[in-house]
């Protein structure tokens, strides 16, 4: 009987420390798994020159991203580029009347503009900050906004695209296309020049 009582005791320390091991560590991954929600510094607190060294940039308010081979117009459409700034106020179109702006552009400017799409946005991207996530150094005056892309939702009905949210870089591809957002344009061409 005496055999059985220790016994019983040991299994009940054991499965206590068994317990307690097991909280430990459900505690611990719960928290490791946090750090997406830890405080970030501010991008536009970090205007580095090496966030320009990829770009080449033109006084019509273009930059060229010498990695991409992309030119990006550095506002909001709408929006104009002055004294190295942007300036006005940005549209807010549906997902249609986005591409249609950008095709129309492109038949004025004979520059062939358009949304970009989700990888290219993301390219832009900064991952070790926010608000907004996108490299201010090139692209000032965004704000915390969600930005059209050109890219369709892939896995949602028709009515539905991808937009980037400019404040941490989170991609949403279940925006319906009759919402309102602002759009960055890029074409493939150098606009530098023009």
């Amino acid at each position: 009987m005496r055999n059985k009582a220790i016994l019983c005791l040991y299994l009940i320390v054991d499965s206590t420390r068994l317990f307690r091991f097991f909280t430990i560590l459900i505690c611990g991954l719960l928290l490791s798994g946090c750090d997406r929600y830890s405080t970030k510094p501010r991008c536009s607190d970090d205007i580095r020159s090496s966030l320009l060294s990829g770009f080449s940039f033109a006084p019509n308010g273009t930059a060229f991203n010498m990695e991409t081979s992309l030119t990006w117009y550095r506002c909001l459409a709408g929006t104009s580029f002055k004294a190295g700034r942007c300036q006005g106020s940005a549209f807010q179109m549906n997902w249609a009347e986005a591409n249609r702006f950008a095709a129309d552009l492109t038949e004025k400017s004979s520059v062939t503009w358009r949304l970009a799409t989700q990888q290219e946005l993301q390219s832009l991207i900064q991952p070790d900050c926010n608000n907004p996530a996108l490299n201010t150094a090139v692209f000032n005056n965004i704000g915390a906004v969600n930005l059209w892309t050109g890219s369709s939702s892939w896995k949602h009905r028709s009515d539905y695209a991808c937009t980037i949210y400019s404040y941490n870089g989170a991609l949403s591809c279940k925006q319906p296309k009759a919402s309102l957002h602002p759009f960055l344009l890029v074409t493939e061409q150098d606009a530098i020049t023009r």
